[in-house]
């Protein structure tokens, strides 16, 4: 069963990446990034990996979701009167930039004094837990910057 499945994935790995080559429009070409970076997920999981599919379908899956989102906003705009709503977008994310150097400047590991005992799956996942909770904050607010404009792009045509 496990190589069925294998060669399931496989193939759709394969046929999802032709696609991020060889389609012309962008959005069927970041929906084929997405299928294929889930069957690369897919994999791993097979293969008794499942940090890694895991950190691979929220990573990849979450900003081909991105991606969709901004054409869909990009096609979706007719014109822009001003750019007020350009400094709040600079002021996340430089906050944003600011709290992660915070994390990753000041991040001091515990002494074995203060370490306690823990088991292998806490230590994988709590080491890193800190990189995927950020990359989920990342595409939160890339969710509401890209939801906002699209909201900003109704609004104008309703005028």
């Amino acid at each position: 069963m496990q190589d069925i499945l294998f060669f399931f994935f496989a193939t759709w790995t394969l046929v999802a990446a032709g696609m991020v080559v060889f389609c012309r429009r962008p959005l069927y070409a970041a929906f084929g990034f997405g299928f294929s970076a889930l069957g690369t997920a897919s994999l791993c999981a097979l293969a008794a990996a499942p940090f890694l599919a895991a950190s691979l379908a929220l990573l990849y899956g979450g900003t081909t979701g991105l991606v969709a989102a901004t054409l869909f906003a990009a096609l979706a705009i007719k014109g822009e009167p001003g750019r007020k709503g350009i400094y709040g977008a600079v002021a996340l994310g430089l906050s944003l930039l600011l709290l992660m150097g915070h994390y990753i400047i000041g991040y001091r590991p515990p002494t074995e004094a203060e370490a306690l005992p823990v088991t292998p799956g806490d230590l994988l996942f709590g080491e890193y837990a800190l990189a995927l909770y950020m990359v989920l904050a990342l595409l939160l607010a890339a969710v509401l910057a890209i939801s906002a404009l699209n909201r900003g792009a109704i609004s104008t045509e309703g005028e």
